[in-house]
């Protein structure tokens, strides 16, 4: 068989392109099993590698490649399994030491010594071989022969050469990074038993197991919940981009747009002066030619340029000065026409006029800002800049203006309409950006929740190995995960070493049909697609070499989506051992079974006079629903029976009449035993008499009852039968007293031997409830029928059928609502009852409640629709303290007479609960009030008891799981009363997740299980039992197993305050 490793892998921390972290994931999708990381002169990225590597399910060794000198030649020496924070090791990676020192440090590290891709420095093969040899007397541990870069004949003859020296082969890519000249992709197979070799010459294969430190409690530790945060490599370029594109908008694009913009008004103005400029040549022109005189052609080019307008409202306007400066034409003001306006000034004191001439004298045009009125309106005055140009023939100045504040509004029209662009590309941009960050965001989520589940999986099903009191090995795709502390002394391996074996090391191949059972075996184990294999009987091997026959169960389970299998190996001869003191067990059972008294197992006998005819009694053989009848002579007496058999074959085959009288065909005559003899006589006596049932007779020689040879065939497993079978056949208290005395031993053997918590807690209930019967029962016979139907009702622990060995009594009475005449009778008659009932109780070993919820308390003894008002009452208004005391009767059944009367009053609960939703908000504060006994830290909280003793209250532990499985079947409508039924019945609702179920089962069984082991304990050594556990007597296996069960209890908790928000402050 090959396996795929990698034991020579390259990181960025040395030369390599990727991080450990990366590299460990890509070696992880590579399908590589074994690696280690061997950066060049540095281990410091070892425990990065690692822990990430084993995260994914993936072993990784330590590992280093020492640069050295051997022979003037530098090498390569490759270290692996040492201590990479060794000082020694780390004093190497300034300097370059021989190839001896190298070695040297590697081996006082910890590590074995192995010679990097050999041909590189030796190609000749004879300077190899003696390389090697001279290398192998300085400690060499073994050469690089399956180098990936390597040709498959390169490394045939470096593997001859390591097997001619008697040296291990390691195999590597030496991986540096993708499309990296002579670095291929990590990977490269091995031989099974090459990799075996090397992996046992580890040193961690040659220390003692009580030299090894103790594996840690997890292998992933739980680090502290962080939100996750907006990821920076995403958010920060796109915030950079969205200010840069910001800026540029309003530093650059903006203010260019408006010089841009006041430039072309400015051409505009320009152009359009030289236009009407055009009209003072042309005039002039004119005169020249003689067609008009010079006083002619002024007045006409002033006329046409007074009329000239411009402009969206067609107000812009020309005007003409000289150089005096004199006005010759303004079409607005006209008061200035032919004024000198050498000192007209504007509200600035510019004297605008002035500035005009000035702005002509050298280049004949030019630019100048004043404030002006706005066109028509003289009394508004406005910023204004115009163009002026000289027209020389006559020494005239015209001119025309814009107006800023135009230019200002148009700029402003257009830089809204660039802003709004802006901010809308802006919006796309952050949405765009929102999206990536949120999709980024869900991502992270989901791949930390992938990793939470992933290390809360392994966290749970590790505990889950560990606290198994038998050997107990989980193989996840195909390879071992974890191992208990049993399956470590089964096989004689250390911690550190089982995390480097895989199922052939406990499992292996072997020559013969053994082999065959054997692989056949070990495939059912890791590809049964059954949800349970159990019974496979075979060899385990352990370290030392010896083998021990085991037998093997598992089932099927799901880590993350990595299918695999636990599995529990029990020592075949300690299974023998258990299977016989079972045989034992049962033999004892059946021993005081067949020394019971016959009245045990006789049932009534149903009798007809020898006359009746068989047609009738056959109608009262089907009206007792008995399969035989004794008939009776004149005297009274049994003098035959009639069987089912005898009706068939004598009657029906025969065709015979059904009138006939029934002594023609009755069996006679009657074989008989007396009541006083015990159950094993009566077996043999039907043995030698060869006989199917006998009539058992008083001391007087009357029949009283029957005893078929059926009762022996199937007789009772265990004698909790035997115990129900004398509770109902109990005439007084203190015969009832004495049964139930009995049932601490039974329950203790029954834990002791491995019954689920469940059944030990259904079997208290079912006998408290068969006490219950039948005391009631005694006293109705002393007093009378009752005035109306009622109903006689549990709760608590019983009514839940969670019963341990320390109990007192929790019930009620309920009775039909009788008529105006009956009713002080019937609460006198019901209080009577109450009273000797949980008298009786009382004396039959279930105590008095301490808060007096009992049928004897005239409070829980009422009508049904008193109880009925009781509970609206609670649920409309809800008390916190009075609910804290009275929650338990919600949980509540009949055990005895009307069950109709409880329905009644249970269908009216959640028709009120269904109108009042805010009640399970009290319910849940109720919850919340119990609290979990473990710290923030994980320590188990304890109180001091006797003075010394440090103890929890596993019943106090257990009652937030109870609450929380209570709380929300009521809310759900669901009308399950156990708490294991009430989480099932949530689970399959769709409520709770099936993970969640399975692990608050888990929860309440552990805890179940530590109040019935100390109840029985302190019974058997004649203390009072209660629920204090004691951290002393626990084991390292069963305080893990409770604090996996207390952290499933806090999570509950936490449910409940999220989906009540606001419940622990009403």
């Amino acid at each position: 068989m090959r396996m795929k490793v990698d034991f020579h892998l390259h990181s960025n921390l040395s030369d390599g392109a990727f991080s450990p972290e990366i590299l460990a994931g890509k070696v992880v999708d590579a399908g590589i099993r074994f690696a280690a990381l061997t950066d060049h002169d540095d281990s410091s990225g070892n425990r990065r590698f690692m822990e990430v590597f084993a995260r994914h399910g993936g072993t990784a060794l330590t590992g280093i490649e020492l640069s050295s000198l051997f022979r003037d030649r530098g090498i390569h020496i490759l270290g692996y399994g040492l201590d990479p924070d060794d000082t020694w090791i780390r004093s190497l990676y300034s300097r370059v030491p021989s190839a001896r020192e190298a070695i040297t440090h590697i081996h006082s590290a910890g590590g074995i010594a192995f010679l990097a891709h050999p041909l590189e420095i030796w190609p000749d093969p004879e300077e190899l071989n003696e390389a090697v040899a001279e290398l192998k007397k300085a400690g060499l541990d073994g050469i690089e022969a399956l180098y990936k870069p390597y040709t498959p004949e390169q490394q045939a003859s470096l593997l001859d050469l390591a097997d001619r020296h008697g040296l291990k082969v390691c195999a590597g890519s030496d991986y540096h990074g993708p499309n990296l000249p002579g670095s291929p992709d990590p990977g490269i197979e091995i031989e099974s038993s090459r990799w075996k070799a090397f992996r046992n010459a580890l040193p961690i294969f040659h220390v003692e197991e009580d030299a090894m430190p103790a594996p840690p409690p997890s292998a992933h530790p739980r680090t502290p919940h962080h939100h996750v945060g907006i990821p920076l490599p995403i958010l920060l370029p796109a915030v950079v981009a969205i200010t840069l594109f910001l800026f540029v908008i309003f530093g650059i694009v903006i203010p260019s747009f408006e010089e841009n913009l006041l430039n072309r008004k400015r051409e505009m103005i320009r152009e359009l002066t030289n236009s009407a400029w055009s009209i003072l040549s042309e005039c002039n022109r004119a005169a020249e030619q003689g067609l008009l005189s010079e006083t002619e052609a002024r007045n006409t080019a002033r006329s046409q340029v007074r009329a000239l307008r411009y402009g969206p409202e067609a107000k812009d306007y020309f005007w003409i000065t000289d150089t005096v400066p004199r006005m010759i034409m303004h079409p607005y003001r006209s008061d200035l026409d032919g004024q000198d306006l050498s000192n007209f000034s504007d509200p600035n004191g510019v004297r605008l006029f002035v500035e005009f001439v000035r702005a002509v004298e050298h280049d004949d045009h030019g630019y100048v800002d004043y404030v002006w009125q706005w066109k028509d309106d003289p009394e508004r005055i406005v910023p204004k800049e115009s163009y002026v140009r000289i027209f020389r023939p006559w020494g005239w100045i015209i001119g025309t203006g814009l107006y800023l504040e135009d230019v200002r509004t148009e700029i402003q029209v257009i830089t809204n309409r660039i802003i709004l662009i802006s901010l809308s590309v802006v919006a796309v941009m952050a949405g765009l950006l929102a999206y990536m960050v949120l999709q980024n965001l869900k991502a992270e989520e989901k791949r930390r929740l992938a990793e939470e589940g992933l290390r809360d999986s392994h966290d749970r099903y590790r505990t889950l190995v560990e606290t198994a009191t038998e050997g107990t090995l989980l193989v996840l795709n195909g390879r071992c995960a974890f191992a208990n502390p049993t399956f470590l002394r089964m096989t004689g391996y250390s911690p550190p070493e089982f995390t480097l074996l895989d199922l052939d090391d406990f499992f292996p191949n072997s020559a013969g049909l053994f082999a065959v059972e054997t692989t056949k075996n070990r495939s059912a184990l890791e590809q049964a697609p059954a949800e349970e294999t159990g019974g496979i009987e075979t060899t385990l091997l352990r370290k030392d070499g010896t083998s021990l026959e085991v037998v093997l169960a598992s089932h099927s389970v799901d880590i993350a989506g990595s299918p695999g299998r636990i599995v529990i190996i029990k020592d075949l001869r300690q299974a023998r051992n258990n299977e016989r003191n079972a045989i034992l067990n049962q033999l004892q059972a059946s021993l005081l079974f067949l020394n019971e008294p016959l009245e045990t197992v006789m049932q009534p006998l149903h009798t007809c006079p020898m006359n009746c005819p068989a047609e009738k009694a056959a109608r009262i053989m089907v009206r007792e629903k008995a399969t035989i009848l004794g008939v009776t002579g004149t005297d009274g007496e049994v003098a035959g029976v009639i069987t089912d058999r005898d009706f068939r074959e004598r009657i029906v085959a025969e065709q015979a009449s059904a009138d006939q009288p029934i002594f023609q065909v009755m069996s006679a005559p009657v074989i008989s035993i007396p009541s006083t003899a015990l159950v094993f006589e009566a077996a043999l006596f039907m043995q030698e008499k060869n006989v199917r049932h006998l009539v058992v007779r008083n001391l007087e020689g009357k029949g009283i009852g029957i005893v078929r040879n059926t009762e022996f065939i199937s007789f009772p497993q265990h004698s909790f039968s035997i115990l129900l079978q004398k509770i109902r056949r109990a005439c007084s208290i203190d015969e009832i007293a004495r049964t139930r005395a009995r049932l601490p031993l039974i329950l203790k053997t029954m834990i002791e031997s491995g019954v689920a918590p469940r059944n030990a807690t259904h079997m208290a209930s079912a006998l408290a409830d068969a006490i219950t019967k039948r005391i009631i029962t005694l006293t109705l016979t002393d007093l009378g029928d009752p005035p109306v139907p009622f109903a006689f009702m549990t709760f608590g622990s019983e009514g839940r059928e969670e019963q341990t060995l320390v109990t007192d009594q929790d019930n009620a009475l309920v009775y039909e609502d009788p008529g105006p005449e009956q009713q002080d009778l019937a609460k006198e008659y019901f209080l009577q009852l109450g009273k000797r009932v949980c008298r009786d109780l009382d004396a039959a070993g279930y105590a008095f409640c301490k808060g007096d919820s009992m049928a004897s308390n005239s409070q829980w003894n009422q009508p049904l629709t008193a109880w009925k008002n009781y509970f609206q009452s609670w649920i409309e208004e809800p008390d916190t303290e009075e609910l804290l005391r009275f929650n338990i009767f919600f949980d509540f059944r009949c055990v005895f007479g009307e069950t109709s009367l409880v329905r009644s009053l249970r269908r009216h609960i959640h028709g009120i609960l269904v109108e009042h939703p805010a009640f399970f908000f009290h319910l849940a504060r109720n919850a919340l009030s119990h609290k979990v006994p473990i710290s923030a830290f994980g320590k188990i909280i304890t109180e001091t008891v006797h003075g010394r003793e440090k103890v929890f209250n596993a019943k106090e532990a257990v009652l937030p799981l109870v609450n929380f499985a209570r709380l929300y079947a009521l809310q759900h409508g669901i009308k399950k009363i156990n708490t294991a039924d009430r989480l099932r019945a949530l689970w399959e609702a769709g409520i709770l997740q099936r993970s969640s179920f399975n692990e608050l089962l888990q929860a309440y069984n552990i805890l179940m299980l530590l109040r019935y082991k100390r109840q029985s304990s302190a019974i058997a050594e004649d203390l009072p039992p209660d629920n204090n556990i004691s951290l002393r007597n626990l084991t390292e296996i069963e305080k893990s197993g409770l604090k996996q069960a207390f952290s499933q209890v806090t999570t509950i908790l936490k449910k409940i305050a999220f989906d009540f928000p606001g419940a622990e402050s009403l």
